[in-house]
């Protein structure tokens, strides 16, 4: 079941939504905010564990997933194995998370998928967020409009551009 947001209560969520915009902006734009704004860096031990066995030759897509014993389960696209002892890519296999694959189950069908102009996109599974169950995933999406202007619209300033979640039971 979607709850419905009314013209007041989107008319507050705006109003909300401009005064964080604006305290966020006023924070930000302080020299204070750029003295404590963190800087990224190459994490190079974490890219050696996975060069450790020389059959693996590369992927892309990476997902990680926790388990409860405290492992941890990593999860790849596209997938480079070596075939000969060279151990290089013009001599590997790609494993691909393309397929042959089962029929698809639709497990949900966003709503807004049935708007005038739909954007539905960037669909991504959070393991490590709780369902009420056990044996929930949580699932984001995001929703938009191939007409830009929709976002600033009273309706679309209250149901676009605005992550969606999801529960997907995935077992007992």
């Amino acid at each position: 079941m979607r709850t419905r947001i009314t013209g007041n209560q989107c008319s507050t969520a705006m109003r909300l939504t401009l005064i964080l915009v604006a305290s966020w902006t006023i924070v930000c734009s302080t020299s204070h905010a750029a003295a404590i704004s963190p800087t990224g860096r190459a994490f190079t031990e974490a890219e050696e564990l996975f060069r450790r066995d020389p059959r693996w030759l590369g992927a892309d897509a990476a997902l990680s997933i926790p388990l409860a014993d405290g492992r941890t389960v990593w999860l790849f696209g596209d997938t480079f194995i070596a075939k000969s002892s060279a151990h290089v890519r013009s001599e590997s296999e790609m494993v691909r998370n393309t397929g042959p694959w089962s029929s698809p189950i639709v497990v949900y069908r966003p709503p807004e998928s049935d708007g005038p102009r739909p954007f539905v996109y960037a669909a991504k599974a959070h393991p490590e967020l709780a369902g009420p169950h056990a044996a929930d995933l949580v699932v984001t999406y995001a929703t938009n409009s191939f007409d830009f202007w929709d976002l600033f619209a009273r309706q679309g300033a209250c149901s676009l551009y605005w992550p969606r979640f999801v529960l997907v039971p995935v077992g007992e």
